[in-house]
């Protein structure tokens, strides 16, 4: 797969990651840059976890700090560029999170996904219409809790766009993904969008670079609530208290090694697809699917 060109989000990630190895190099502390830039502690601490930019003359000044040479410096400039660049997913900014923003910006540099699904299908597979009815119930819930305007229109288009931003592209990356058998019975929008969202996972599913398991219930999930590892670099999850994204090694470690168990556990590409099919000629046909025991 070739080489992509970070974004934003990468190069920024890259960029802080860069600062904290040259300085740990150095031998230097956070207290002791900030005395010799005379600098604030605070202002050290802010850049290098990213909750501030860096101009060029001060990254300049800490490449001389930190004896980096001449090739090494230009590098972190081009990145500190590229983290400057506004993404494709900043005209739907005022919908997202600071997290999902992340987590957007991420899986588009991504050489690969890999999603497990507990409750709902995940928004890269989601038809329109299914979309549209999942995103209507959150509204219902968010209203219980703020005044403020609801777009679910925009979140639906940001969806879609995500869908032909990272899944149509000309190099898109690997995508693993395991559902729920609930997943397909949680039934949203009624039986027609049912029956359309599930016919759609059985196309995704025969394209080259998307694979497509179920897990069934008589199998142990092992993990309570669903989460998207990128490149096995972060983990993001959707929990009730609000988005979560981590990048520690051990804990990111932990979440891969258990998708590898999760994925073993599921049924295979033949058996999910005629699970699939069973479902969606269910719905189809008006009836509600349940469940079809494997062992």
């Amino acid at each position: 797969m070739a080489t992509r060109e970070p974004g934003p989000i990468r190069a920024a990630r890259m960029l802080r990651s860069d600062l904290r190895r040259a300085r740990e190099v150095a031998g230097l502390t956070q207290i002791e840059v900030a005395e010799r830039m005379e600098w604030s502690l605070s202002k050290v601490a802010r850049i290098e976890n990213g909750d501030v930019g860096i101009v060029a003359n001060d990254l300049r000044a800490l490449a001389r700090l930190f004896g980096m040479g001449e090739a090494a410096t230009r590098e972190m400039l081009r990145r500190n560029d590229a983290s400057r660049a506004r993404g494709w997913w900043y005209e739907y900014r005022t919908v997202m999170s600071s997290v999902y923003a992340d987590i957007v910006g991420m899986e588009s540099d991504a050489d690969k996904l890999c999603d497990f699904a507990t409750s709902v299908i995940p928004g890269l597979l989601q038809t329109p219409g299914y979309a549209e009815a999942v995103i209507s119930t959150g509204r219902e819930l968010y209203a219980r809790e703020s005044t403020e305007q609801f777009d679910v229109g925009l979140r639906v288009e940001l969806r879609l766009e995500r869908q032909r931003r990272i899944l149509d592209g000309s190099d898109p990356p690997e995508l693993m993904v395991v559902l729920d058998e609930s997943t397909l019975y949680r039934s949203f929008g009624g039986v027609e969008t049912m029956s359309e969202q599930v016919r759609r996972l059985a196309e995704l599913a025969r394209r080259p670079h998307i694979r497509v398991r179920i897990l069934p219930f008589e199998r142990l999930s092992l993990c309570p609530h669903g989460y998207l590892l990128v490149d096995r670099e972060l983990v993001y999850a959707e929990l009730v208290s609000g988005d979560v994204l981590f990048d520690d090694p051990v804990r990111v470690g932990l979440y891969a090694d258990l998708f590898g168990v999760i994925w073993r556990s599921a049924l295979d590409a033949d058996r999910t697809g005629q699970l699939l099919r069973r479902v969606a000629g269910d719905y189809e046909s008006g009836r509600q699917p349940r469940p079809w025991l494997w062992e």
